[in-house]
């Protein structure tokens, strides 16, 4: 696996939209006992069945932890405990109400075979349905033989009926979850490689852009393998890896829009073709936006000329005010624009452009940005001179 699928790989065993719809499932089931029980409990008071009543009132409290606890992100928790709720009911249905046949405990036995589904996934069913058939089973022989006291009478078809209910429950759960599961990879699967083809296509847009601007080569891959790394030293997400690595491919691509008698100029501009160079950042916001992957990637495209004193362009951005991705993006463009020859200049000396970026820390980089970025070249040096590589942009270089 690439770097490019790790990133688009949840460490969790379902994606993040199936654990959404996991979670949204769950919810209904927790509103759906909260509805349920209430009325449940006051039908028991009014009749007499304090007891029943009193157990019953102390369930809508619970689902309302649960579904705090779910809203929270604890899902499993969630599950777990109303998956004890409705099984206490079972027990206690069998118990007081006396009768394993009676409604509360002909519909919990399935709900609980349910939910526990829904938090193990096809696993679960095994498992559980198993054990409730066993559990039916057991306390069905223990009212025949009479260690259970119920109100009405129970005989060994009602028993059968429980257990042909909690199987075909289990048969048709089990077939609903694996159909689901087997939606949900393909839908993975799909998205994966959608997403895939479209870091290709940006990374072959990257490269249109250096034969264009007639940059040095792999200009593209070397300043998003250095983002990498800078990215990685500063503690920052896979999901802002990401957005760097697509916004370091599109860092120019608002020069799509400066005629080419500006951009490949050999000598210096002019004032005139400076105003019109500086319109690139703006350009590239306009081409990009209306691409919803790229949102926060625009950051960089845009932000990466804006200096920290407030000197830069497009909008004079000062300090914090520039977003964070394109301020990182900042010190390595530059680095590697000094660090390479140019049709209008020779590459500085690694000493020149390390002590340029000292003597720049707080006036164009963010200084703890700048300081990084330094230690980071003192202890790696051969590691950020050796970046010029020969070949196509590698895919796992994300």
């Amino acid at each position: 696996m690439n770097k490019l699928q790790q990133l688009y790989s949840s460490p969790n065993p379902f994606s993040a939209y199936e654990q959404r719809q996991r979670r949204e499932t769950l919810n209904k089931i927790i509103w759906a006992i909260f509805f349920i029980s209430i009325p449940l409990a006051c039908i028991n008071f009014l009749f007499g069945s304090i007891s029943s009543a009193l157990v019953i009132f102390c369930v809508p409290p619970a689902c309302l932890v649960t579904f705090f606890l779910n809203k929270k992100g604890h899902y499993h928790a969630a599950g777990a405990l109303i998956s004890y709720l409705v099984f206490f009911a079972i027990v206690f249905d069998i118990y007081y109400a006396g009768g394993l046949t009676s409604d509360l405990g002909a519909v919990a036995f399935p709900v609980f075979i349910a939910i526990c589904s829904l938090l193990f996934g096809k696993r679960g069913i095994y498992i559980f349905s198993t054990l409730t058939i066993l559990s039916v089973i057991t306390i069905g022989s223990f009212e025949l033989n009479g260690f259970i006291k119920e109100q009405g009478t129970t005989d060994i078809y009602d028993v059968a009926t429980l257990v042909t209910l909690v199987t075909g429950m289990s048969v048709i759960l089990w077939v609903i979850i694996d159909n689901h599961n087997k939606n949900m990879d393909r839908i993975k699967n799909d998205d994966l490689s959608l997403r895939i083809s479209f870091e290709v296509t940006l990374e072959g847009l990257a490269k249109a852009l250096e034969y264009r601007d007639r940059e040095t080569k792999n200009h593209s891959s070397r300043v998003v393998e250095m983002s990498f790394r800078l990215a990685r030293a500063a503690s920052l997400s896979d999901e802002d890896l990401l957005n760097i690595k697509r916004g370091a491919l599109l860092h120019d691509i608002g020069k799509l829009a400066i005629p080419d008698s500006i951009l490949q100029k050999p000598g210096k501009l002019t004032d005139e073709e400076w105003v019109i160079m500086k319109t690139h950042p703006a350009k590239a916001v306009e081409i990009l936006e209306p691409i919803p992957f790229l949102k926060s990637a625009i950051q960089i495209p845009y932000c990466h000329h804006e200096n920290w004193d407030g000197t830069g362009y497009p909008r004079g951005l000062k300090g914090e005010q520039i977003p964070l991705y394109a301020r990182l993006f900042a010190i390595i463009d530059q680095w590697e624009a000094l660090t390479d020859d140019r049709v209008y200049r020779k590459a500085w000396p690694y000493e020149n452009v390390i002590q340029y970026i000292k003597d720049n820390s707080g006036r164009i980089y963010d200084p703890k940005i700048a300081a990084l970025f330094l230690d980071l070249v003192k202890n790696d040096p051969e590691g950020f001179g050796s970046i010029h590589l020969d070949g196509e942009i590698p895919v796992d270089i994300i």
